[in-house]
């Protein structure tokens, strides 16, 4: 027990020495991951839950030359790498399905909004056994009338945390954050921010029922166009808000991942003076925060990020080279560095989401630009 304790300290140290000054990248490439058919008509993956047995991928596919969509959920199977639609009739055609977690024992949640008259509510269905259910789930009261779920992370199969925005008429957004405790979600009162402009959280990573981290942005009515990195955090029963360095200002995160208690990393863009968008990192690493810019070859914006441990961790975005069609993008971190991965070339392409079932099986979700086809990539 004494030299696991010490093992962890010491990959801790390591992991504290390589985020206060982000490490230089290595452009070097690890293999070539492999691009998986869908076996979907045109469509964008927004969402991503894998584990040792199967992948679950949430977004939406397009059905209509106006360009309206349905929702679309498909299963990947860690054994035969295969792709199968789950049937969504329980599911209206302009409801969406933005975010998804799965345990070991197979089991889902599945969370977004659904339409009405005046606006949308929350949405969220549990998956089990290849059949997906219906919950009841509470939205914001008045005067906020739109109400979406964007993220979900159930550290057990009895508790689960949910995260997203609330906004009225006027555009004015509140963090909404729900608590499966049994069989009932219920609505979490939310730390305060500035309401005059809008707060959201993007996503949320958790470590035990009351240890979560919950990633996005906000902004006052005078810089709208400013947001700021925000990033609540559950310790105990409470919500509270996360100091961070200022380096993180104008930047909106979008994606966390914490495998371990007091370790969690955080990635979003960066917003640079001449209005390019740039990879941003944030880190937890024993109680200490760091931030910093990642340094690639072309511009990124990082979506979405996973560390099956606390040795390894990916990132996927999208490029955004001068003059020129972005194409999907990954990386991987160890104790060394970060090193790109090599991906099979697509032009028009991006990444929104990935998930990794082990530190050596990734999936990663996206569409292509080009011909509006959903995306799903493998690391074997």
């Amino acid at each position: 027990m004494l030299r696991k304790r010490n093992l962890a300290i010491l990959l801790l140290s390591i992991l504290i020495s390589s985020c206060g000054a982000v490490a230089p990248l290595r452009h070097t490439s690890a293999s070539l991951w492999k691009d998986l058919p869908s076996g979907a008509p045109p469509a964008t993956y927004v969402g991503l839950s894998c584990t040792e047995q199967q992948c679950i991928a949430v977004g939406q596919e397009a059905t209509e030359p106006d360009g309206s969509s349905i929702p679309l959920i498909v299963a990947i199977s860690m054994t035969s790498s295969t792709v199968k639609r789950v049937t969504t009739s329980l599911i209206s055609r302009h409801d969406t399905i933005s975010g998804v977690s799965c345990g070991s024992s197979g089991a889902c949640w599945l969370v977004g909004n659904e339409s009405t008259a005046n606006g949308s509510n929350t949405l969220i269905l549990s998956y089990r056994n290849g059949m997906l259910r219906r919950v009841a789930s509470p939205n914001a009261p008045a005067p906020f009338n739109q109400n979406d779920l964007t993220s979900i992370d159930c550290p057990t199969p009895a508790i689960c945390w949910a995260v997203g925005q609330s906004t009225d008429s006027l555009n004015t957004g509140i963090v909404l954050i729900e608590r499966l405790g049994g069989n009932t979600w219920k609505r979490v009162l939310a730390p305060a921010t500035d309401t005059t402009g809008a707060a959201e959280l993007a996503s949320v990573g958790c470590t035990s029922t009351t240890s979560c981290l919950g990633v996005g942005s906000a902004s006052s009515g005078a810089t709208n166009h400013e947001p700021r990195a925000l990033v609540e955090e559950l310790t105990g029963n409470a919500w509270h808000i996360v100091p961070l360095p200022r380096s993180s200002a104008i930047t909106s995160l979008s994606g966390v991942s914490c495998p371990q208690p007091q370790f969690c990393r955080a990635v979003g863009t960066r917003t640079s003076a001449d209005g390019s968008l740039l990879p941003y990192l944030i880190t937890e690493a024993a109680g200490k925060w760091s931030a910093g810019l990642l340094s690639f070859v072309d511009p990124v914006s990082l979506s979405s990020v996973s560390c099956p441990d606390v040795t390894v961790c990916y990132v996927v975005g999208t490029t955004s080279p001068a003059n020129a069609p972005g194409n999907f993008f990954a990386a991987r971190w160890t104790a060394t560095g970060w090193t790109t991965i090599a991906l099979p070339q697509q032009t028009g392409t991006s990444l929104e989401a990935i998930s990794c079932g082990t530190p050596s099986l990734c999936h990663a979700v996206g569409n292509s630009q080009v011909s509006g086809v959903g995306l799903v990539l493998s690391s074997t």
